[in-house]
C-alpha cells in the first residue's frame, strides 16, 4: 500500500518536471500555450492550444484548415476573439499599446453621465494633441515614472498649461488601466509636482506711465461722475418739488418711474 502511494507521488512529480521543462507551465488568465497541429482523418490539418478563460479554467481550443499554416492562423483568431469576449471587460494588459487604452478610455468617457459634453471634447483634444504625439507607440509596462517625469519636464519648459493638461489626462487614462488590471501602478503617481512659473512684475517706463494713468483717470472719472451727476440731479429735483418750486421739474421731463430705477440700478 505505502509502496503504490509512493510510486504515484513519484510518477507526479515527475510529471510536473516534464511539465515545466516543455514549457507547459500554469498560464495566466487570457494567454494560451504552444500550438501544435495533426492531420485528421479527412486530410485537413487540426491547430490546438490550451487557453486559460476568465473563470480560471484551463480549456483546448482547435481549429482547422486546409494547411498547417492557415489551421494557425485561425486558431489564433479565435483566441483573440475568444479574449475580447463581452463579459470579461476591455481586454487590457501589459502589453497592450498606450493608442489601444486611450481608445478604450475615451470610450469609457463618452458614456459617463457625469461629465459635460464640453469636458469630454477637452480630454479628447488633449489627448491628441499633448499624450499620444509621444506614447502612442509604448507598451503599457514600457510607460515608467522616469519617462513620465522627463516628459512632463519639457512640456513645462513649453508651457505650464501644457504640462499641466498632460498629467490631468495621463492620470486619468493610467487610472483606469489600474481598474482594469493591465497595470499593478499609476507611473504618474510618482512624478515630481509640477511649478507654476512665478511671473516678475515689469516696471513701466517714464514715457507711458503718463498716458496710463491720464486713460485710467478719465475712465474713473466718467463712471465716477455720471453717477453723481444722475444722484445730484434726483435729489434737487425733489427738493425743488417739495419746496413748490418750478425750474427743473417741468411735468415734460419727469422721467418715469421704471425709467429712475433702471438709471439709479446703473448707478
Amino acid at each position: 500500500m505505502g509502496r503504490g502511494d509512493g510510486s504515484a507521488r513519484s510518477r507526479r512529480r515527475s510529471r510536473r518536471k516534464r511539465d515545466a521543462v516543455s514549457g507547459r507551465g500554469r498560464l495566466e488568465i487570457g494567454t494560451y500555450g504552444d500550438i501544435s497541429t495533426s492531420r485528421t482523418s479527412s486530410g485537413t490539418v487540426r491547430a490546438e492550444a490550451r487557453y486559460r478563460d476568465g473563470d480560471g479554467a484551463v480549456r483546448k481550443v482547435t481549429a482547422t484548415a486546409a494547411t498547417a499554416k492557415q489551421a494557425k492562423h485561425r486558431l489564433r483568431q479565435k483566441l483573440h476573439q475568444r479574449n475580447a469576449a463581452p463579459g470579461f471587460g476591455v481586454a487590457l494588459s501589459p502589453e497592450s499599446t498606450v493608442a489601444e487604452l486611450a481608445a478604450a478610455w475615451l470610450e469609457d468617457v463618452q458614456v459617463r453621465s457625469d461629465l459635460a459634453p464640453g469636458t469630454k471634447d477637452l480630454y479628447r483634444r488633449e489627448l491628441n494633441s499633448l499624450v499620444l504625439p509621444t506614447f502612442r507607440t509604448f507598451r503599457l509596462r514600457e510607460v515608467t515614472t522616469g519617462r513620465v517625469d522627463q516628459f512632463l519636464k519639457r512640456q513645462s519648459l513649453v508651457s505650464y498649461a501644457h504640462a499641466r493638461h498632460s498629467r490631468v489626462v495621463l492620470n486619468l487614462m493610467f487610472n483606469y488601466a489600474l481598474r482594469h488590471d493591465a497595470l499593478h501602478r499609476n507611473p504618474v503617481a510618482g512624478t515630481a509636482r509640477l511649478k507654476q512659473p512665478v511671473n516678475k512684475p515689469v516696471a513701466l517706463s517714464l514715457w507711458a506711465a503718463p498716458f496710463i494713468r491720464s486713460g485710467w483717470s478719465v475712465s474713473r472719472r466718467f463712471r465716477f461722475d455720471g453717477c453723481t451727476a444722475e444722484r445730484t440731479r434726483r435729489a434737487v429735483g425733489s427738493r425743488a418739488r417739495s419746496a413748490g418750486g418750478g425750474g427743473c421739474t417741468r411735468p415734460s421731463s419727469r422721467r418715469s418711474r421704471p425709467a429712475r430705477a433702471a438709471a439709479s440700478r446703473s448707478c
